[in-house]
């Protein structure tokens, strides 16, 4: 168990460095945290003991500001602060730290921005929805100790937009905002100039005319801070802002070492947050989602690291000096369970507990029975705790292609673990595949998937897929490598949300149709219309909008007409009482550039946001370039769940036709 469950670093996700940045972590003896809100990661980033890329990446709800240390971080996520501490005094599997989490504070949606801890060791953050600074109560969501001199009461309303907190002396002492508004949401319309820059020991303001700053810090006698709005590094002199580099991209996170800056950068949204700023201008080249390091000296950039594929945005940048190559433990999988540690005579005792129960049974007394002609049914009677995912769950989205071909384990004639596959044509799609607790490590998994493969052989190939938040992930792959399947690859982003975070999309009452479009209920389509789309195929099979019509949900399905003709479709289907499925939004190639699809499904949203149907999920095809822009841009500041669905295979020896 090598890596405790870590993602692997597939496609849609990717990271470029430049020639000598890992020989600079090297020299420096550091390694970087950062995190990405948008699509809830952390990355710890170092060198393995061959001196390649070590990265790091664990999940965490909308993970935004922290502070790092190389034995303790402090970690801002969507409601709660939580504490993680090093357990290691020594390397482990080549990692030199292992960061726990031990403490969590619940704080509520406040949107933490920046983190910081005080001489005396006290947590202090700033509190962006409430316009102010504040520090973790035993008792309460937070204490507030500093608001602005412009801000009249606390409320959540987000009015100025505070967002950087910046230590001086072991206590914070500069903070920046978007404007000096007092009403909610008042920042908005200040965007592009009305930033500063406030002194907290004096209430002054010692710098305006900022364009979204972030980031504030002290270092080597001076305040710098990234001007988001501009792309630019620089620090306050006399009250004025002096830039030293500029960055193509929208920046926000901020670290030094040893003349260096680490700068964050993230690629601007295309919303009204970001839009209309002097950044927009100023990007002659591509932006890019990254870590720049400047030197101070020059303002040039010599070294940079880059994120390609779903993160686009980041928020925050920390180093970890002294630390070579870290990790840490997360929620998705059972290491959390394992990892054990504990002080005895002044010395650190460290323990990996097994999976298995303290009665594990013995290795040997195990069987194992194929049928070729397997029913849901018979799963569901006899089988259903053996299944993973929940063939149940599977019957209700999808249609299953009867009979299945399964294999059973038993130990003395009790079943402990199972695998099911669906015949499609000259493939098998493995659909299940579990292992009951008493029984992993024993080799019960991979003997499945064999016994599988053999009774399939005549086959052309086998398929699997499987979601990079399953606690079982590094096993899955660990299997698959192992017995000559293809590495994994991303095959489709899988969100979910619900009615309330959906609804706080600004883009949802944009995008106005003109006159001679009409979006209409797809109930209402006649048939003349069905027979027009049917007689000539314009869109890709996968987006037919006749795919399982009954189950189609007929709330907020809509057309689109242009001109009295159908151009265009978003079909949802209930994929159970309380959860829509947004399953095919389409519109015709010569529109798809002039932004016609998305005011179709902000229209079918609304009308899901107007009924008590509170959950709602799609999923987005890897190659749908524009589509996965949309979810990065748009949808995933407002989903409760963004996963990669991925996919391997095995090409099989035999023909491509099955006898059952």
């Amino acid at each position: 168990m090598k890596h405790f469950g870590a993602i692997n670093l597939s496609p849609p996700l990717s990271l470029n460095c430049s020639r000598h940045f890992l020989s600079w972590l090297h020299e420096q003896k550091l390694s970087l945290a950062i995190s990405t809100y948008q699509t809830n990661r952390l990355f710890l980033i170092g060198i393995k003991p061959d001196g390649r890329l070590s990265t790091f990446e664990r999940l965490f709800d909308r993970a935004m500001g922290f502070y790092a240390s190389s034995e303790r971080l402090f970690l801002a996520t969507r409601y709660q602060l939580w504490q993680f501490d090093n357990m290691l005094d020594k390397t482990y599997n080549d990692y030199d730290k292992l960061y726990v989490p031990r403490v969590a504070h619940t704080t509520g949606d406040l949107d933490i921005h920046d983190l910081a801890i005080d001489r005396q060791g006290k947590v202090v953050f700033s509190n962006t929805l409430y316009s102010c600074l504040a520090t973790i109560s035993e008792k309460f969501s937070f204490t507030p100790f500093w608001k602005p001199p412009f801000i009249s009461k606390l409320t959540p309303e987000d009015r100025c937009h505070l967002n950087g907190l910046a230590m001086r002396d072991g206590a914070p002492r500069y903070v920046t905002v978007v404007s000096r508004s007092d009403v909610a949401n008042g920042w908005r319309a200040r965007r592009e100039d009305g930033g500063c820059v406030l002194d907290i020991t004096s209430n002054e303001t010692i710098a305006t005319g900022l364009s979204m700053p972030h980031s504030p810090r002290v270092y080597q006698g001076k305040l710098w801070l990234l001007n988001s709005g501009t792309g630019e590094l620089g620090y306050v002199n006399t009250g004025h802002f002096e830039p030293i580099a500029f960055c193509p991209g929208y920046l926000r996170g901020l670290a030094f070492h040893n003349g260096f800056a680490i700068v964050g950068l993230s690629k601007p949204r295309h919303n009204r947050v970001f839009t209309g700023l002097a950044l927009d201008k100023k990007l002659d080249a591509k932006p890019i989602c990254g870590v720049m390091v400047i030197e101070l000296a020059t303002g040039n950039t010599v070294h940079w690291l880059e994120f390609e594929g779903i993160v686009s945005e980041l928020y925050d940048v920390q180093i970890l000096p002294g630390v070579r190559q870290p990790m840490m433990l997360g929620f998705k999988s059972n290491d959390i369970s394992r990892m054990i540690a504990f002080e005895e005579e002044n010395a650190l005792v460290f323990h990996t507990l097994s999976e298995n129960l303290p009665t594990q049974p013995p290795a040997t007394d195990k069987s194992y029975r194929l049928s070729l002609k397997v029913t849901v049914a018979a799963i569901l009677k006899d089988f259903e705790a053996l299944t993973f995912p929940k063939i149940r769950q599977l019957v209700q989205t999808k249609q299953i292609q009867e009979p299945l071909v399964g294999v059973v384990a038993l130990y003395q004639e009790q079943p402990i673990g199972a695998i099911f596959g669906e015949f499609s044509g000259g493939t098998v799609k493995v659909l299940s595949w579990f292992v009951s607790p008493a029984h992993r490590h024993k080799g019960v998994g991979s003997t499945l998937l064999s016994k599988l493969e053999q009774a399939v052989a005549h086959c052309s190939q086998m398929n699997i897929n499987f979601r990079n938040d399953w606690r079982r992930l590094a096993a899955i792959e660990h299997i698959l490598d192992k017995q000559g399947w293809t590495p994994p690859q991303t095959g489709l982003l899988l969100c979910k949300t619900t009615t309330e975070q959906i609804a706080k999309a600004d883009w949802l009452n944009k995008g106005q149709l003109p006159a001679d479009f009409e979006i209409f209920p797809w109930s209402e389509l006649s048939q003349a219309e069905r027979n027009a789309i049917q007689s000539a195929p314009c869109y890709p099979p996968a987006l037919t909008p006749f795919q399982e019509e009954d189950r189609i949900e007929y709330l907020n399905s809509l057309g689109l007409r242009y001109r009295g003709e159908v151009v265009g479709w978003m079909i949802t289907h209930r994929s159970a009482p309380d959860v829509i499925q947004y399953s095919s939004l389409f519109v015709r190639s010569d529109l798809q550039r002039v932004g016609r699809a998305i005011p179709l499904l902000a229209a079918s949203i609304k009308r899901q946001i107007s009924s008590d149907i509170l959950s709602l999920i799609c999923q987005v095809a890897i190659e749908n370039e524009p589509m996965v822009k949309f979810v990065n841009r748009r949808l995933a500041p407002y989903v409760t769940s963004l996963v990669e669905l991925r996919y391997s295979r095995k090409i099989m020896n035999g023909s491509s036709t099955i006898t059952n």
